[in-house]
């Protein structure tokens, strides 16, 4: 087996940058939700998981980021995984009644 690693410069770095002087004082995760996804557009897709998971734990209820984790892991082929199912269950359970559903990072 054989790991492929590319080095990206530090571009992103001053985007996100940007983003949280931005977003300074914005509504609650409108600067977690714009950081994951402008990583996202630089197909940097762990890097936008993790901030997505990270916004997930934080807000069990937020199903946004349930939805962008839904959306990575499926085009990383881990639609097995307990974390993929965690996300489609917190994505069907939008109602506000419903209990929250807790993820987990890929097994």
């Amino acid at each position: 087996m054989t790991a492929e690693f590319v080095v990206v410069d530090d571009a992103m770095g001053s985007e996100l940058a940007r983003l949280d002087k931005v977003l300074d004082g914005a509504p609650l995760h409108f600067r977690e939700r714009a950081r994951w996804q402008a990583l996202r557009n630089a197909h940097l897709d762990t890097a936008a998981f993790l901030e997505a998971y990270a916004l997930g734990k934080a807000d069990v209820r937020d199903t946004y980021a349930s939805g962008t984790i839904f959306r990575i892991l499926t085009g990383w082929n881990l639609q097995k995984t307990r974390c993929y199912g965690d996300a489609i269950a917190k994505l069907e359970s939008q109602h506000a009644d419903s209990p929250p559903v807790n993820l987990e990072p890929p097994e």
